[in-house]
C-alpha cells in the first residue's frame, strides 16, 4: 500500500513558547557578542586616531571606524528587536500560565461546591436551631443548680452586705487598737518574774564567788587552828554553868 499511495509524512510538532524563548535568547547572545567585538575594534581605532596626524592614513582609519560604527548600530537595532520578541514571548507564557491556574482554580471550586452541597443535605437547619435552644436551656438550668449548691447553710437571709462590711471594718479597728496598747497585766507579771529569777541567779553566783575568795584568803591562817593527833581541828570546849 505504501508503494502505491506513498507514505504520509509525519506531522511536525508545533514549536512551543519555551523553544521560541530559547531561540530568541540564543540569537540575542550572539548579537551581544558581535557588538562587544565591534566595541573593542572601535576602541583600537580611537587609540590610533589619537596618535596619528591629519592625512590620507588617518582618513582611512576614520573610514574603517565609521564602517564598524554602522555595523554596531545595525546589530543594536537587531538586539532591540530580539529583546521585544523575548518580552512578548514571556508575556504570552505568563498569560497562558495564568489561564491554566484559573482553570485549575475553577475546577477545584466546582468540586468543592459539589461536596459542600452533598454535606449540607445531611444538615437540617430547624434541628440545629432546636438543638441550640435546648443547649441554652440546659446551660441555664446547670447555672441555677450551681447557684443552689453554692448556698451556705445557717446564714441568715436578712444580712446585708453593707452591714457586714461595716462590721468587718470595726473589727479591723479593734485589732489595730489592741496592738497599739501596752501588754496585759499577766504578760507583765510573767516578764517581771522572769527578770527576778535572772537577778536571783546572778546574786547566787556572786555569793559563791565571794565564798571561794574568802576560803582562799583564809588558807594562810590554817596554822593558828588547834589540831588533834589525827590533824583535825579541835572543837572548842563549852563551859557548863554551875
Amino acid at each position: 500500500m505504501h508503494r502505491i499511495f506513498g507514505k504520509s509524512k509525519p506531522k511536525e510538532q508545533a514549536p512551543s513558547l519555551d523553544d521560541a524563548s530559547a531561540s530568541v535568547e540564543k540569537r540575542g547572545s550572539e548579537v551581544d557578542g558581535k557588538i562587544k567585538a565591534l566595541d573593542e575594534e572601535l576602541l583600537r581605532y580611537k587609540g590610533q586616531l589619537a596618535k596619528m596626524r591629519s592625512g590620507p592614513a588617518k582618513n582611512q582609519v576614520q573610514q574603517r571606524a565609521l564602517r564598524v560604527l554602522k555595523q554596531k548600530r545595525m546589530y543594536e537595532k537587531q538586539r532591540d528587536v530580539l529583546y521585544n520578541q523575548s518580552f512578548n514571548v514571556d508575556q504570552t507564557r505568563f498569560a497562558i500560565q495564568n489561564v491554566k491556574d484559573t482553570v485549575t482554580t475553577v475546577n477545584a471550586m466546582k468540586a468543592a461546591s459539589t461536596q459542600l452541597k452533598t454535606e449540607m443535605k445531611q444538615l437540617n437547619l430547624d434541628q440545629i436551631e432546636d438543638l441550640h435552644d435546648d443547649m441554652s436551656d440546659l446551660l441555664e438550668d446547670a447555672e441555677e443548680v450551681n447557684e443552689i449548691m453554692g448556698r451556705a447553710y445557717g446564714v441568715p437571709e436578712e444580712l446585708d452586705e453593707a452591714d457586714l462590711m461595716d462590721e468587718l471594718g470595726a473589727l479591723e479597728d479593734e485589732l489595730a487598737q489592741e496592738e497599739s496598747e501596752e501588754l496585759p497585766s499577766y504578760l507583765v507579771n510573767a516578764a517581771s518574774a522572769s527578770k527576778t529569777a535572772v537577778t536571783a541567779s546572778s546574786e547566787a553566783e556572786t555569793v559563791e564567788a565571794s565564798s571561794a575568795a574568802s576560803a582562799s584568803s583564809s588558807e594562810p591562817q590554817a596554822d593558828q587552828v588547834q589540831l588533834d593527833e589525827f590533824g583535825l581541828p579541835v572543837a572548842p570546849a563549852r563551859k557548863l554553868n554551875a
